[in-house]
């Protein structure tokens, strides 16, 4: 996206057009997490696959650190941060508003809010048969304000895709800890209140 800016976007001709809807909808209900290596939803969004396959036939090349080098690669991995952002709005303009209130929603509660914003501006729940719905309504609307969430997002995407780039080539093994944290810094959270776009993950496992 910056390079793009800079006069860069001829990097982007060999790579796949962004994408703004599921392929075939996304099923979001019980699964654990849109990270997850089986069952996740975002390795099968967009060009999300075929961004990854580029940056990791790119870098197991092992290419010399010139500036074109450093170019490439920051435009291969700003366009899969980018993707990250378009799987969130396709999400939104896919699901309705408070879709994570439905008992078969496993996702963690940090992707929780990162997909379903707009539950924050529905009301509580008011239900004597079932009192804690107040409470976990509560909860979401804490936790967004809060905001860390953005932060546990990034961190999972750098993790994801460090797994996701050692799998595609044995070359890749050794992403670690650094590696994580330099792809969480491409994990552009579209969010409905001005933190920084670009986050800065935690130190957690790579």
């Amino acid at each position: 996206m910056n390079s793009v800016r800079h006069g860069n976007n001829y990097l982007l001709s060999s790579l796949p057009p962004p994408a703004w809807k599921p392929r075939g909808g996304v099923n979001l209900l019980k699964i654990d997490s849109v990270f997850d290596e089986k069952r996740g939803a975002l390795n099968g969004f967009g060009g999300m696959r075929e961004l990854l396959r580029t940056l990791a036939d790119f870098l197991k090349q092992s290419p010399d650190p010139t500036m074109e080098t450093r170019t490439r690669r920051e435009t291969i991995e700003q366009a899969v941060g980018a993707e990250l952002a378009m799987f969130g709005v396709a999400i939104h303009g896919n699901y309705a508003a408070g879709w994570t209130r439905d008992d078969t929603c496993s996702l963690p509660l940090c992707e929780q809010l990162w997909l379903d914003p707009d539950r924050t501006e529905l009301p509580e729940r008011h239900d004597p048969q079932h009192p804690h719905w107040q409470e976990l309504d509560r909860e979401f609307n804490d936790a967004y304000e809060r905001g860390d969430w953005a932060d546990e997002v990034a961190g999972r995407f750098g993790r994801w895709v460090n797994q996701q780039l050692r799998n595609r080539s044995d070359k890749l093994i050794a992403l670690g800890e650094a590696e994580m944290r330099h792809f969480a810094r491409q994990a552009i959270l579209d969010v409905a209140w001005p933190i920084p776009l670009q986050r800065r993950a935690k130190a957690g496992v790579a």
